[in-house]
């Protein structure tokens, strides 16, 4: 096996926490583990104590977009030593298609070092929840032109999922589509032997715990579980649910729990790390979503991974890694069809244990071991037809 110089490039990256960052570095971990040098570039302050030595940072500042759970980096350019280390790669992994591409495709193209984009985001959703104020048809046109610009430099565009593809058909974007789907660590989450303590949180062992997991944000539809939530416990009092991270909707969510009367059934955690996170899955009965803007969601998969069964909305992203009746529950965006979901589960332990059973068996599929495989051999293919078109 040919050994290779990757270059992972992000907008943001540590210490802001997404599932894009936690795909880098589980992925960087993974290469690494595999014989190839892998380094990270990013923008933030400089000064920034990384302890992890891949990490190359650029000076950039961080401006938080006041209607959104995102913040954008103010920046000029990597710095000397980054662009240097950039033109030595065999290969760079773009994250972040706008900025991040941009500045791979100036640096890279005249030394034949091919750029790969790989897509986390469903742009056409998003456009239309952050920027309401525009029609959608707009957002959509302006998201897809700016997009199509942007991948026509790309020597491949990484779909993680189906309906990441089918965003980019339904878009007219063309591109050097390749599948390859998002990985998980599952010895990470199997060395995990001992669940987060329920009683910390006010939890009994004998209540049925639900769980979310992930960025507390306008486009995970968070308000919406709660009012779900609302509904069951009226005819399900044994049940508890716990919010597992932090967002911008944190606050107008604790507000909406305090005027439900719900502070003894609904807790947030608040930030939690990556590396804690198996220890609270492993505490839960059953993983709940109501997200309908995944590309191929790490939080469910990690749920999967650690055995829970999903309860979530067939749509983008969860409809792709999760089967309805085999490993979770799905349904339209309706609260009734997801109490009923959530209803046959808590009643039924046994089809609880059995379908959360399933789902693990499900996840070994995204295990980072054999998607990094995958991704190893695209870019050695990548390389090479590089190579053999400058020649």
């Amino acid at each position: 096996m040919e050994t290779m110089k990757i270059g992972m490039m992000a907008d943001m990256y540590k210490p802001y926490i997404s599932g894009v960052t936690n795909h880098i570095e589980v992925n960087t971990v993974a290469l690494t583990k595999a014989g190839h040098q892998v380094l990270i570039f990013t923008f933030g302050d400089p000064n920034h104590q990384d302890t992890d030595e891949t990490v190359i940072r650029s000076r950039g500042i961080p401006i938080k977009l006041p209607f959104a759970d995102l913040s954008i980096q103010l920046v000029r350019d990597h710095s000397p030593k980054a662009i240097h280390l950039i033109q030595e790669m065999d290969i760079i992994n773009v994250h972040h298609p706008f900025m991040s591409g941009n500045i791979a495709n100036r640096y890279c193209h005249d030394k034949n070092i091919p750029v790969v984009f790989t897509s986390h985001t469903r742009y056409d959703l998003y456009s239309e929840i952050y920027l309401p104020f525009l029609p959608s048809k707009l957002t959509c046109r302006l998201m897809a032109k700016i997009l199509q610009k942007c991948c026509q430099k790309f020597d491949a565009v990484i779909t993680p999922s189906h309906s990441c593809r089918k965003m980019y058909d339904s878009l007219g974007i063309k591109a050097n589509f390749l599948y390859i789907p998002n990985g998980i660590s599952l010895d990470h989450i199997e060395a995990t032997d001992q669940p987060f303590n329920r009683e910390v949180l006010g939890i009994n062992h004998d209540e049925i715990l639900l769980m979310y997991l992930g960025r507390i944000s306008p486009e995970k539809n968070l308000p919406f579980l709660i009012d779900t939530f609302h509904d069951l416990i009226q005819s399900r009092p044994n049940i508890r649910l716990v919010f597992v991270g932090k967002g911008t909707e944190y606050q107008h969510l604790e507000r909406k729990v305090r005027h439900l009367g719900l502070e003894n059934f609904i807790h947030f955690t608040g930030f939690v790390p990556h590396q804690e996170v198996p220890k609270y899955l492993l505490m839960a009965d059953i993983f709940l979503t109501a997200s309908t803007t995944e590309i191929h969601p790490l939080s469910v998969l990690e749920a999967m991974g650690a055995g829970l069964p999903i309860v979530g909305i067939n749509a983008s992203g969860v409809g792709d890694v999760v089967e309805h009746q085999y490993s979770g529950l799905l349904s339209k965006l309706d609260r009734f069809e997801i109490c009923q979901n959530l209803t046959a589960l808590i009643d039924d332990p046994e089809r609880r244990k059995d379908i959360g059973a399933k789902a693990k068996e499900a996840a070994q599929q995204y295990n980072i071991e054999n998607t990094q495989k995958q991704l190893i051999s695209a870019f050695q293919e990548l390389i090479h037809l590089k190579k053999a078109k400058s020649s």
